[in-house]
């Protein structure tokens, strides 16, 4: 049995917003109502949402998170859930009701772990899995073998910009660290515009 629920204070219209959001979520249904408050399962998360009055304002300082597996999940929830409300950015959006929703893609972590992907999911409103990717993948180490990728993961790096706070000779000292991995990884940085720290 869960022991924390989301309680939504709303300044009005609890009941059309547990109807507009069940009709959204596949798995969802009100398990209880009463004109103060209604309670909604939405994909076995329950919500409680309260007709407060003005007293209270929601924000986007609380949002409610939806995990989405393909860009085509993405483009139902942001369209069905933006109706009547306002898109923010990077997967934001606030609903007709206030209630604020981030509707994100399950690798987003990964991707925007490099400046390049983070600084694509900045420049968007709503999420773009496959330029999110693309942009990602700029920030890639290239195909340079095992043990030098061993090596690599060894000092911390795991990406292209990890490299600049690295010398040449202290990635020249890591074990399973070859003159061929040495020279793929400098092209690489030299087409990011990259280069290793000066010794």
């Amino acid at each position: 049995m869960k022991t924390v629920t989301p309680f939504l204070w709303l300044s009005k219209d609890a009941q059309a917003a547990a109807k507009f959001y069940v009709s959204i979520f596949k798995n969802a249904r009100i398990t209880n109502s009463n004109p103060m408050s209604v309670t909604v399962a939405l994909d076995g998360q329950t919500l409680i949402l309260f007709n407060g009055g003005p007293h209270y304002t929601l924000s986007p300082a609380a949002s409610l998170y939806v995990d989405c597996k393909t860009q085509k999940e993405i483009d139902y929830y942001w369209k069905k859930l933006s109706q009547g409300g306002s898109p923010l950015r990077c997967g934001w959006l606030t609903d007709k009701f206030g209630v604020t929703w981030q509707i994100i893609p399950s690798d987003l972590t990964k991707w925007i772990s490099t400046p390049s992907g983070m600084q694509a999911m900045m420049g968007m409103i709503k999420l773009d899995m496959k330029a999110l990717a693309k942009a990602a993948a700029v920030d890639a180490l290239p195909a340079i073998g095992k043990p030098a990728e061993r090596a690599l993961a060894s000092a911390g790096i795991t990406k292209l910009s990890d490299m600049p706070k690295h010398s040449l000779a202290e990635l020249s000292a890591l074990h399973g660290m070859g003159p061929k991995a040495l020279k793929i990884l400098q092209a690489a940085l030299r087409k990011q515009k990259l280069a290793l720290r000066a010794p």
